[in-house]
């Protein structure tokens, strides 16, 4: 007997998601940093495949973005801290 895990979204879904509301976050930044939390795989998977918009947004809005894994975090949550 084999145990499968299915996941509603996948890591590009849970990772679209967090840069929508890290892109509203960071409009309201006023110069002040934001931390993204996030589960361990979108974490990695944002860091690695979304380096270059980040640092857009870094300079576009003038506010640091850091990126936290979570370890006790779902899969699919997302927490943005200004």
């Amino acid at each position: 007997f084999r145990r499968v895990l299915f996941r509603s979204k996948t890591r590009p879904a849970v990772a679209a998601a967090a840069l929508r509301k890290l892109r509203a976050a960071a409009v309201r930044c006023e110069g002040e940093p934001i931390t993204v939390k996030l589960s361990p795989e979108v974490a990695a998977y944002i860091q690695n495949r979304f380096r270059k918009p980040l640092a857009r947004l870094e300079e576009r809005y003038r506010c640091r973005i850091a990126i936290e894994a979570v370890r006790d975090f779902s899969f699919d949550a997302i927490e943005i801290v200004e």
